[in-house]
């Protein structure tokens, strides 16, 4: 009985890591066709990270890029000639580029 409970946890683990890295390796595709930017590192580096560490990987993918506690704008402490970092999902400055191309659509399809 021990033997199959060992089992089953080993096999459940193994399923929860790799839909953990389905998930981040999914979202890190859509975020490099979008050119944002992965940060700390690469999209391989993050597929690897969550493959072997499962939800502590995919939560610290998620901290990094999807929640506002890492929205604070960078240009804020960078030097003048600093050139613009690129748009992260849910950034304001994204959103309005978002909501002009909708608004320059319907301004074509009134035309």
């Amino acid at each position: 009985m021990l033997d199959f409970v060992l089992v089953l946890a080993v096999a459940v683990t193994i399923v929860v890591h790799l839909l953990c890295t389905l998930a981040v390796w999914l979202d890190a595709d859509k975020l490099v066709k979008a050119q944002q930017e992965l940060w700390p590192f690469g999209r391989t580096l993050w597929i690897l990270t969550v493959l072997l560490t499962g939800l502590i990987g995919a939560t610290c993918y998620w901290v990094v890029h999807m929640s506002r506690i890492t929205r604070v704008d960078r240009l804020a402490i960078a030097p003048d000639d600093a050139p613009p970092r690129p748009a992260r999902r849910g950034d304001d400055a994204m959103l309005n580029a978002d909501l002009l191309k909708i608004q320059q659509k319907h301004a074509k399809d009134a035309d």
